[in-house]
This record gives C-alpha cells, structure tokens and sequence, in this order.
C-alpha cells in the first residue's frame, strides 16, 4: 500500500504540474478589445435550444450588443421540440434586432439531439465559420472580433474559447464556478501543452469544411453528449497544429448555474460520460488519475489505521495536494477574474471527492436526465 500511495501522489502531482507549465504555454491572444482591426471573416453562429425561455432574452440582448458588422454574421436558431414559448420569443426578439437570424426545426436522427442541431445547421451555413453557442450563454461584446483578429494572423480549422460559470455567493454556485474553473484549466493546458483534450461547444469556432472533411460527429452520433470534444478530437487528428485555445478576457462567454443539486449531478454525469468513449488515452488517464486521487483522499486515511507506517506516505499526499489545488485554481481564476475563498477551498474539500466519486459511479452505471430527457451513458 506504501507503492500505492507514493504512485498516486506522483501520478497527481505530475498532472498539476502539467496543468500549470500548459497554462502559461498557452498565452494570452489579447488584453485590448480588437477595435483596431478591420474585420475580414464571415461567421454563421449555430444556437440549438430546447425550452430554454428563461435565458433567452440574456442571450439574445447580448447577441444584439455585439461589436461586429452585422452583414459579415448569421445566427441559426435550432429549435429541439421545445414547449415553453421559447421559439415565439425568440421570433418576437428578432423582430427588432438588425441581425440575420432565422428558426429551424432540428430533425432528429440518431440518440444526440444537439449533435443533429449542429449538422443540420452546419449544411445551411452561409458562411466559411462556424461558431456555436447554447442559449443558457451571454455572449461578450467582442466575441466575433477576437475570432476574427485570430483567424486574420494564424492559420486554424478549430478554436475553443473561455467558458466562465458565472456563480454566485452561496456554496452551490460557487462550486460550479470552481468546478467549471478546473475544466477550463485542464482546457489551456491540453492546448498550451500542444496535446488539446477538452474544450467546450459553449464557445468554440470551426471552418465549415474541415468539419465537413472529418465527417462531422459520424461515429459519434449515438453518445447523447460530446459534440465538443469528439469534434476537437477528429480536428486535431487530421489537422494537426490547426487547433487553438482563445485565451483573451475579451471572448469569455459566461453561462448560467443550475439551480439545484440534482441538476449539477446530472450535468456532471453528463461531462463524464463521453470520456469512457474518447479515443485520446491522455483523457482516460486524466481521467483515471483525478478519480483514484479522490478516491485515495478518502480511503487514504482509513487503511492508514490499519497500516501505521502508511500514515506519513498518506499525509504527504494531502500535503501536496493541499497546497497544489489551490494554487491551478487561483492562477486559472485570475484570467476569469474569479478570486478563491480560503474558506470556500476549505470546505469543498471535504465534499468534492464524494462528488467526484459519485459521478464516476453514476457516468459508469446508469444514465442521466437532461432537459426533460432520459439517456444512457
């Protein structure tokens, strides 16, 4: 057990430290508003939506504040079978935003409604780029710029942008603040580190012929999530070196929290279920180290009493693991100008890994329910 617990301490503490040298790898683009530049690029904005009237009209308020010509972008509005009058409010809205916008039916297909929103929508694009976006999401004034100041001095067929979880004070929200932080930490590494594993279709761009070129999410269609990352996957793989992260505070693309536990979990179980059916192994063992370290966090201490001389090799991974959390959270936070509590990290660290742990299980053995549907994982 002594092995055990020095090759799990090895093993976490190589990630963090991963983590930390792809984070300042991967530098920011800009901390200026790209006013400057003359834009040049021609986007198509895919938003597929299901019931979703409550963040609608954040959404589209920010989209009707964005700092780009309006005749250089379209939207797409794919509307999944929603029943709240999500689809007459966005009729009504547009009515009085100069933007190119229209509402189509998404025609399910296969077990992933989003997956066939987007490549529904893909086929009508009138422009070269793609960028998708979900409705729960406000969109900052410089979206389009910051793409477009990108696409005009690199040559690229994918990019991800910043995700921000926007919380509050209270502990649920904060958690999926962090938690969301982690993510995105773990995001700039991979492409800080030239190895992308995660990004997030809350915020990413894509030319519409490489995605047509990899054939889109064919051989991914009956895996309910994912529509970011076995993209990003098939992205990389054929077009290596063509995939960046947008690292500038001015494409941060905020988004709601849940309102309620059950609705985290699920979310959760959600993230976690696509990893299992990665074909980048660097994922797995991501995804395995994280699991058995808060696993180890747990049990750790209990095998500990029966084993005395384990004891020190157990405290000296609390000790490191401790000390180098906060430190991805705190360097990843200031970008999104998030500030971590002591005695927020504190107290989540207590829970996080029976979180963790849960999830896992769950992502493992049951399915998960998402937007008044059932699926399996």
């Amino acid at each position: 057990m002594i092995a055990v617990s020095i090759g799990i301490t090895v093993a976490y503490v190589f990630l963090l430290l991963w983590i930390l040298r792809g984070y300042f790898r991967c530098a920011i683009i800009s901390k200026t508003p790209p006013d400057h530049v003359s834009p040049v690029t021609f986007f198509t904005v895919i938003v597929p939506y299901r019931n979703e009237v409550e963040h609608l009209p954040r959404l589209l308020g920010s989209l009707k504040n964005l700092n780009y010509p309006n005749h250089m972008f379209e939207i797409i509005f794919m509307d999944d079978d929603s029943s709240d009058g999500s689809t007459e409010m966005i009729e009504a809205m547009l009515a009085s935003i100069p933007i190119q916008a229209r509402i189509e039916k998404t025609p399910i297909h296969t077990d992933s409604p989003k997956k066939d929103a987007i490549s529904y929508a893909v086929q009508l694009a009138e422009f070269d780029w793609i960028v998708t976006t979900d409705a729960d999401c406000v969109l900052p004034k410089y979206w389009l710029s910051v793409y477009d100041a990108y696409l005009q001095e690199h040559s690229a067929q994918l990019l991800a942008g910043p995700v921000l979880i926007d919380g509050r004070q209270n502990r649920k929200e904060q958690f999926q603040t962090w938690d969301g932080i982690s993510l995105q930490a773990l995001t700039i590494a991979g492409f800080g580190n030239k190895t992308p594993i995660v990004c997030n279709g809350a915020n990413m761009a894509y030319s519409k012929n490489a995605f047509l070129q990899v054939a889109g999410y064919h051989g991914n269609t009956h895996i309910a999530s994912g529509d970011d990352v076995f993209l990003l996957e098939k992205m990389h793989a054929q077009f290596p070196g063509q995939t960046a992260y947008i690292k500038s505070p001015h494409a941060i693309v905020k988004t709601d929290t849940e309102d309620n536990w059950r609705d985290i979990i699920s979310q959760r179980i959600r993230w976690a279920s696509k990893t299992s059916k990665q074909q980048n192994w660097r994922n797995k063992l991501i995804g395995g180290i994280v699991f058995i370290s808060n696993l180890w966090l747990l049990v750790g201490l209990l095998f500990s009493i029966f084993l005395p001389e384990l004891f020190k090799y157990y405290l000296v991974f609390v000790i490191l693991k401790g000390l180098l959390d906060p430190i991805v959270l705190w360097t990843c936070g200031t970008f999104f100008k998030k500030r971590l509590s002591i005695s927020y990290y504190l107290w989540s660290a207590f829970y996080y890994p029976w979180i963790t742990i849960w999830v896992v299980f769950k992502s493992l053995t049951s399915g998960y329910q998402w937007k008044g549907r059932h699926f399996n994982t």
